[in-house]
């Protein structure tokens, strides 16, 4: 859900997907609050900050694979992650460019 609505956001909007990963690192990873009924157990701080990350890694090589409209660049998805990672005080996030 993470990765997917990142690239959703991202193909429309980059400020909306900026404000799509802050939303889910504050709800999902700080607060741990889960929207989705598929998952049947809150997962550990730890388990939830993984799954931020590889959510916003997969999302990203969508966003930047050329197959939405609009495209966005590599360098243009890789710009929003490196700014929300500052922002939560997370390491960078890399995905296949």
């Amino acid at each position: 859900m993470i990765g997917s609505f990142f690239a959703f956001f991202a193909g429309r909007s980059l400020p909306g997907a900026t404000t799509w990963a802050l939303r889910c690192w504050h709800d999902f990873v700080t607060n741990a609050v889960v929207y989705s009924a598929a998952v049947a157990e809150t997962p550990s701080a730890e388990q939830r900050v993984t799954a931020w990350r590889d959510g916003l890694a997969r999302g990203a090589r969508v966003a930047a694979s050329g197959r939405l409209r609009p495209a966005r660049t590599a360098s243009e998805v890789a710009t929003v992650l490196d700014q929300v990672c500052a922002e939560v005080g997370q390491p960078m996030i890399t995905f296949d460019r």
